[in-house]
């Protein structure tokens, strides 16, 4: 138990630093392209309808069972929720810049 709350721990740490990351990169793609974001891109457009549909069903429905099963959706969510992070980095760039990219497979 104290293990999978560690896990969601450094996932929500990852988020923060993602999503600093993210902010960030919205007006710098790392090639001085500081152009400003029109809207968002058709792969983040697809994978927040993929989380406000079929995502947040199974959120609700392991919410309502609770326990283990709603931690691991919780921890399945943190997860999606880093993937659209990195979606919404990368997106606005042609390739993102190296060292940004790999930030995103450090350890937390």
């Amino acid at each position: 138990m104290a293990d999978m709350q560690n896990l969601v721990e450094r996932l929500e740490r990852a988020l923060g630093l993602l999503e600093a990351v993210s902010h960030a990169s919205d007006t710098h793609c790392g090639y001085g392209d500081s152009a400003p974001k029109a809207e968002a891109a058709p792969c983040v457009q697809a994978f927040a309808s993929l989380l406000a549909g079929p995502v947040a069903e199974y959120l609700k429905v392991n919410k309502e069972t609770g326990g283990d099963v709603q931690k691991h959706a919780e921890m399945v969510h943190t997860g999606l929720k880093l993937e659209r992070a990195l979606l919404v980095t990368a997106s606005p760039c042609q390739q993102p810049a190296h060292n940004k990219l790999s930030d995103f497979w450090l350890p937390c």
